[in-house]
């Protein structure tokens, strides 16, 4: 059994890894090393984008996930889910369909996330009338992957994030709240590995009222098989939380946290806003606001997957394909509910709690004198490397060999060009 890592939930399966290097050289953040033939993962660095999961040919990483078991240890179970879950199913089924088909893999309880967004939504309005210049743009909150990046590459841009708790985790307390038995697991269903890793390491607050999290993959055929033996027929309102989901739904998308937000700003305020979806159009825009280009920006919707949530690397279909499913189904809860008036509370409550602290993985040293000579020798040693940014050494480039070195993780013979040369020097006396 692997063992849970505080920090992220991408794991190596070793009997399926060849030490290819393919996941190490396509890491955005350089979080991966192969050393003995086979990946490592450096775990202050990995920020649970799941690329490593995505690109693998070999399939050799995966999520550390729940399992379906897991429910038959509670005597009250609830299942939390997220609109990009539904993107996954062909249109001809409808959310309900879709709802009552989970239900009947013997969970008690489902509670829609979309119901839980406006909150937050209103929350981000509030937030945005009162915040200081100096803590603009208001970077969005609901992509952990993004609060690591900014943690672990971006610490100067901490207090730009948005103070609001995830709509998932609203959700899980409701959850939590309306039930009286001890032997309660809340669920939910996440189409990446960051937002499996958020309970056991819950950024901005202490802990999580989320029980333990499973894959939309690992959940996907179990469902589409209900739907397709007519198992959904079964009449399960009661037990399905009723709520404001509307403009919720748009969240599993990009721009849809920017759509929700602009119900709930005032007539007379203006925002300027800008959304960005993808782990290179994120970097590049936190880049800019690292040198304060974006000054003008009051808010940034910002999400490591292209396209949003539906493009997570946990799930099924395709973006396009599941973009299609989700403006289908848009239109229809738009017509039936374009009057509805979410209900806007106090949010008080859904405010961080916890400072978020950075993750200085990139430090060399503690002590500047000790860190600069390292530098020193970075800087000397990647001139010595051919450039190539190969990765055949098992870093994924010669600047990061070079820092291996420094590190006295590597040495300089793990760069073939150079183990050729020395070879040669050996042997032909060249």
């Amino acid at each position: 059994m692997t063992t849970p890592s505080r920090f992220h939930s991408v794991y190596l399966q070793e009997a399926k890894c060849s030490g290819c290097t393919t996941c190490v050289t396509s890491c955005p953040v350089e979080a991966i090393r192969v050393r003995n033939g086979r990946a490592v993962i450096l775990e202050e660095r990995c920020i649970d984008c799941g690329e490593c999961i995505r690109l693998c040919p070999n399939h050799a990483k995966k999520a550390l996930s729940a399992e379906l078991e897991q429910i038959k240890n509670y005597n009250e179970t609830t299942i939390l889910v997220s609109p990009s879950f539904y993107a996954q199913f062909p249109q001809k089924y409808t959310i309900r369909q879709i709802q009552s088909a989970i239900l009947s893999l013997g969970f008690t309880r489902l509670f829609d996330v979309s119901n839980f967004a406006y909150q937050v939504s209103c929350a981000t309005a509030e937030y945005l009338k009162n915040a200081p210049d100096s803590a603009k743009p208001v970077i969005s909150t609901s992509c952990p992957a993004i609060i690591k990046l900014i943690q672990i590459r971006f610490p100067s841009l901490i207090e730009n994030l948005l103070p609001v708790l995830p709509p998932v985790e609203i959700a899980a307390r409701k959850a939590r709240s309306v039930s009286t038995n001890e032997n309660h697991g809340i669920f939910f269903i996440s189409p990446c590995p960051a937002k499996i890793t958020v309970p056991r390491y819950p950024p901005g607050y202490e802990s999580s009222a989320i029980t333990a999290v499973f894959s939309t993959a690992d959940l996907y055929l179990p469902v589409l098989n209900a739907l397709k033996k007519g198992e959904s027929e079964e009449d399960f309102s009661e037990r399905i939380n009723p709520g404001c989901p509307h403009q919720g739904y748009r969240w599993a998308m990009s721009d849809g946290e920017i759509d929700s937000l602009k119900q709930y700003v005032g007539k007379d305020e203006k925002i300027n806003w800008l959304s960005c979806d993808g782990i290179s159009h994120s970097l590049q825009t936190l880049e800019a606001m690292e040198e304060d280009l974006l000054e003008s920006v009051d808010f940034i919707e910002m999400s490591v997957c292209q396209g949003g949530c539906i493009g997570g690397p946990l799930v099924i279909k395709p973006v396009p394909i599941a973009h299609a499913a989700m403006r289908n189904r848009l239109a229809k809860i738009d017509s039936q509910t374009e009057n509805t008036v979410c209900e806007q509370n106090d949010f008080k409550d859904i405010f961080w709690t916890k400072d978020i602290l950075p993750r200085p993985s990139l430090v060399l040293d503690p002590d500047f004198s000790k860190a600069r000579k390292m530098m020193e020798k970075i800087v000397t040693i990647t001139g010595e490397l051919p450039g190539l940014n190969c990765g055949s050494c098992g870093s994924p480039n010669c600047r990061a060999l070079a820092e291996d070195i420094v590190r006295k993780q590597a040495r300089k013979e793990d760069c073939i060009q150079i183990l050729k040369k020395e070879y040669e020097k050996l042997v032909l006396g060249k």
